[in-house]
């Protein structure tokens, strides 16, 4: 799990056995969005607000996201 504040909102990333990334809004517990592929996440927060994320799958690879 990866939390992160997005837009003054704090979001968390979960990713499980079924090798799906989700995003949640913390607050309300909704899931945000489609879950995509991945087996693990990361979340980095930039200075200007924005976020990068980085997932990793079983086979090794790694994704970005913006």
């Amino acid at each position: 799990m990866a939390s992160a504040v997005v837009d003054g909102g704090a979001r968390l990333f979960t990713s499980g056995t079924d090798n799906m990334v989700r995003e949640w809004d913390a607050a309300t517990g909704e899931l945000i969005g489609i879950p995509w592929a991945g087996r693990a996440v990361e979340v980095l927060a930039r200075a200007d607000g924005s976020m990068l994320f980085a997932t990793g799958s079983s086979e090794g690879d790694i994704s970005l996201y913006k």
